[in-house]
């Protein structure tokens, strides 16, 4: 009898120890997950000027919200922020605001007695590109230059893009932006780059160009470029003796074979045909230069090709006998 009572009693200390644990404070946090934070929303991409923001809502009400930025020698709260009356939280993130670069950032809180953090997330802060000038058409096989300009004025890489539509944007040229060399003009931040992508053949084509610093890119808007079909004079003597026949050859774009091309001599106030030929798959064609051959003095010409229907023609050029 008096063994079973004792067991009785050890048996309701023990339960009255393990319902008092339970019911602790420690016991009581340990019960409950740890505190965390949700990111609503950020833009984490904006060019230099305009505000990056970011989010955020803890799983439990806090006062005060800060954004750590991690620099060389660890994290360092730079920027803070106060809750509304939801209990969000809408951070700017200041840190190094006025230069292009990636950035790594986390939000933090305090609690009672614990701390939350959020996961680690970049933003990006990016150059300036602006386009200054490109021709809006060109002559297809003609060399055309983009000339852009970049802010800040800081060593980077400059590039072209141009839209494929099986490929989307594809980088064509690019080049490295040294301050006072290289491509850099005056030190005013401009570089110069050719639109070399379809060169050679007509068509209408979407640019735009960028630039690369401190791992940040930016880019300016697109823009369009017309190539249109042309001719182009490829050879020709400049001076030739009289009595002696001179040829001279073009090419027409797009390079294919069997065009017409010929050639004209200005006479009085018009252009005259007085030879032809045939492109060959370059889009190459030779024709005599007749009109003159045994006069001396100088004789202006062209050449031409009939395109898709159309005759296009080269600028004049002179040959002088004498």
């Amino acid at each position: 009898m008096k063994t079973s009572r004792l067991l009785g009693r050890v048996i309701a200390v023990l339960v009255a120890a393990a319902l008092a644990l339970t019911l602790s404070p420690a016991a009581s946090r340990s019960a409950h997950a740890a505190p965390t934070i949700t990111l609503i929303s950020a833009h984490t991409v904006k060019p230099l000027g305009q505000p990056i923001t970011v989010t955020a809502k803890p799983s439990v009400p806090a006062p005060i919200m800060f954004g750590d930025v991690l620099l060389a020698d660890g994290w360092h709260a730079y920027d803070s922020d106060t809750p509304d009356t939801d209990g969000i939280f809408t951070l700017e993130l200041t840190y190094r605001d006025s230069a292009p670069g990636v950035f790594t950032y986390r939000l933090r809180t305090y609690f009672t007695a614990e701390e939350a953090i959020s996961s680690e997330f970049q933003i990006t802060r990016t150059p300036i590109v602006t386009l200054l000038s490109a021709p809006a058409v060109s002559p297809a096989g003609s060399t055309i230059t983009a000339r852009s300009k970049v802010h800040p004025i800081l060593a980077g890489i400059g590039f072209t893009e141009v839209y494929t539509p099986t490929r989307g944007w594809l980088r064509s040229q690019q080049t490295s932006i040294n301050l006072g060399a290289g491509e850099i003009t005056d030190g005013i931040g401009e570089f110069r780059l050719p639109l070399t992508y379809g060169a050679t053949t007509p068509g209408t084509y979407l640019w735009r160009v960028g630039a690369t610093i401190n791992g940040a890119t930016g880019r300016s808007a697109t823009f369009t470029i017309v190539r249109t079909p042309a001719v182009q004079l490829r050879s020709a003597s400049a001076v030739a003796t009289r009595g002696v026949l001179t040829y001279a050859r073009g090419r027409a774009y797009p390079m294919r074979p069997g065009y017409t091309g010929f050639a004209q001599v200005r006479y009085g106030t018009n252009w005259v045909t007085i030879s032809y030929g045939t492109s060959n798959s370059l889009g190459d064609f030779t024709v005599p230069l007749r009109y003159g051959v045994n006069a001396a003095g100088t004789a202006t010409f062209r050449l031409g090709a009939t395109i898709n229907g159309t005759p296009y023609h080269s600028p004049a050029f002179y040959v002088t006998r004498s």
